[in-house]
């Protein structure tokens, strides 16, 4: 049977924010390796822990935690120039921790929301759109980096953009983003009764599929092509985005010999 659809709406709108917001955060965090090798470049004059945001989503909803990433990235990128006169290496080091901390909430959040925003049928295609955030934002953010280090201000340009990128960004996730289809002003009552419809039949159809577990089930789970690839697939993605990128960046990032 064919699924009523209820056609453009500000659920679109909320998935086109969440995506600006990936992009922001993981400009800022592209955004450190080409900073870092501007700062410790002697040819130039330069002056010298996942929180459990899920839970915390849930509880407050995702639209407070993510606006409290983005204004905690802004505040520390726009100080960061500033406070290294005082701290050198050591707080560069303590503000990419700070940073790296407010971020780690950006998954569970974004995991809560669109589990609140989309109707089952819908949450492969917009789920798609909204996480090639962090891939955009990285082939955003090391270009341009390296843009702004060959300015006449240098790396402190780097810091004093991104920090303008999070708290513009901010603004849009504060003025246009909700938590819930019920919390957001400008919603119809026909979409948020479609989105609200659509969440409940989902619920149920889920809890009449359960079924108990037992021997038979996880021995075909154990079997199955499809499982074996997705966990494939995650491990190719942890050792890509988590460590091979890392050796990628740097790669990618470091002077070729003159």
């Amino acid at each position: 049977m064919k699924k009523a659809g209820y056609g453009c709406g500000i659920r679109h709108l909320q998935m086109g924010c969440m995506c600006l917001t990936m992009i922001a955060l993981f400009i800022a965090r592209g955004s450190m390796g080409v900073a870092v090798l501007a700062m410790t470049d002697t040819r130039r004059n330069n002056s010298k822990i996942e929180i459990p945001a899920g839970i915390i989503a849930r509880r407050y909803g995702g639209k407070p935690v993510m606006l409290f990433s983005l204004l905690a990235n802004g505040f520390v990128c726009g100080l960061l120039p500033s406070l290294v006169k005082v701290g050198d290496w050591k707080i560069v080091c303590a503000c990419r921790m700070v940073m790296g901390l407010t971020q780690a909430c950006l998954f569970p959040a974004s995991h809560t929301m669109l589990g609140r925003w989309l109707p089952a049928h819908e949450r492969t295609s917009y789920t798609g759109i909204v996480y090639s955030g962090p891939q955009i934002g990285i082939m955003i953010g090391m270009p341009l980096c390296g843009i702004l280090s060959a300015t006449a201000m240098g790396w402190k340009l780097i810091f004093y953009t991104i920090s303008a990128i999070m708290f513009v960004q901010a603004a849009v996730w504060w003025y246009f983003a909700a938590s819930t289809p019920g919390d957001h002003k400008m919603i119809s009552k026909p979409e948020k009764e479609y989105i609200e419809k659509a969440l409940n039949t989902a619920q149920i159809s889920d809890s009449v599929a359960l079924h108990p577990y037992n021997k038979s089930v996880l021995g075909g789970i154990g079997r199955s092509l499809r499982v074996f690839n997705g966990v494939r697939g995650t491990w190719r993605h942890l050792w890509c985005a988590r460590g091979g990128t890392t050796r990628a960046r740097y790669e990618c990032a470091r002077p070729l010999p003159s």
